[in-house]
């Protein structure tokens, strides 16, 4: 595990990576794995670690991503989130949707949200 400034300066984000050495997640599944009880059939948790730790970096303006490890088998994921006194001026955190299904539909499918007035 490792945390460190994006080193961008048109990115002012702290970076959390965390490696596992677990068998992996294929391409086309990482996403997936962050919806609500998305689990493998061998799987001994409840589908929903990811999910709270989506929703968790989601309301502090950040984002999570799955890529492959670079040594060995397993996965790495990401986390970036914005760093305070930096650039973006606004750093509080979103508030919850009203709907309990905001993780488990596609961005797309979302209607647009406006964030009331400072």
């Amino acid at each position: 595990m490792t945390l460190r400034p994006s080193g961008r300066p048109d990115a002012p984000v702290a970076v959390l990576t965390v490696d596992d050495d677990g068998p992996g997640i294929p391409p086309e599944e990482r996403e997936q794995v962050f919806q609500r009880f998305r689990r493998r059939p061998d799987s001994p948790g409840s589908g929903l670690g990811l999910t709270l730790v989506a929703q968790q970096i989601a309301l502090h303006r950040g984002t999570v991503g799955i890529t492959e490890r670079p040594q060995g088998p397993g996965a790495r994921f990401e986390v970036r989130l914005p760093r305070p006194g930096d650039a973006e001026p606004d750093t509080r955190t979103l508030e919850l949707p009203l709907r309990r299904d905001w993780l488990s539909t596609l961005p797309a499918q979302r209607p647009a949200r406006k964030l009331p007035a400072t």
